[in-house]
């Protein structure tokens, strides 16, 4: 695998709001990483369908937002609510796939996305794990804020290829050992798709889109309503002082 792009770094921006404005709005995403729970807590290699997500501070080059005052973006600021990160119908229909097809699937789970390239240390990865984080890596933030922002249905497919390094007698991750394990999860990853995607595709989503596509204009709103009632009140004040 030859690979010359930095994590941080894939121009998600652009190609989530193209995803967006010229061909659909529903997406979903795979991904692997380490995990920082036992063997009895995640048998890996596993399915885990993240309801959750930590996005840590561990993450300080990437752009987390498609409203950033630059001219080739979209106006204002948007405050996005990321209580629910990942779209519930998406899903529902991807954690439905995995149990048809007979693949340990883990409904539910947090994921931690580290700035990479490095693997974590062992203090991190221990800290990670006391957090209650069940998946570590590399992706994931900024595209599932960049898609809330877009409007988009995202979700995501995590599937863990090690056990990081907090555990001291097991071999701690490696590029090679990932690369291992990642080649028997594409074909899981590409059974779920080629099952979900026919089925995403039959489904009716104009009512879920139109709320998705809907929530970081009514944020922009209020955000932009709140900021002409602070500046009439600071007028306000800037009046009686006057006075």
């Amino acid at each position: 695998m030859h690979k010359n792009i930095l994590a941080p770094f894939p121009g998600k921006e652009f190609c989530l709001f193209v995803f967006c404005h010229l061909l659909f709005g529903t997406e979903a995403a795979c991904s692997g990483g380490g995990s920082p729970k036992s063997p009895a807590e995640v048998r890996w290699p596993a399915v885990a369908v993240e309801p959750r997500l930590l996005p840590a501070s561990w993450t300080t080059k990437r752009h987390c937002t498609l409203y950033d005052g630059q001219h080739s973006t979209l106006s204002g600021v948007c405050h996005i609510p990321m209580a629910e990160p990942f779209c519930t119908k998406t899903r529902e229909v991807l954690i439905e796939t995995a149990k048809k097809l007979g693949l340990q699937c883990h409904s539910k789970g947090t994921m931690i996305t580290i700035e990479g390239p490095r693997f974590s240390s062992r203090a991190e990865s221990l800290m990670f794990r006391s957090w209650g984080a069940d998946v570590i890596n590399m992706t994931t933030v900024p595209e599932v804020i960049l898609a809330k922002e877009a409007g988009m249905s995202y979700a995501s497919i995590a599937m863990a290829t090690d056990y990081d390094c907090w555990k001291e007698h097991e071999e701690a991750v490696s590029v090679d050992k990932v690369l291992k394990t990642l080649k028997g999860n594409a074909n899981k990853a590409t059974s779920i798709l080629l099952t979900a995607i026919p089925q995403i595709g039959s489904m009716e989503w104009t009512d879920t889109l139109h709320t998705l596509k809907l929530l970081p204009r009514v944020q922009e709103c209020e955000a932009q309503e709140q900021l002409r009632i602070t500046l009439r009140q600071h007028g306000r004040q800037e009046k009686r002082i006057g006075m």
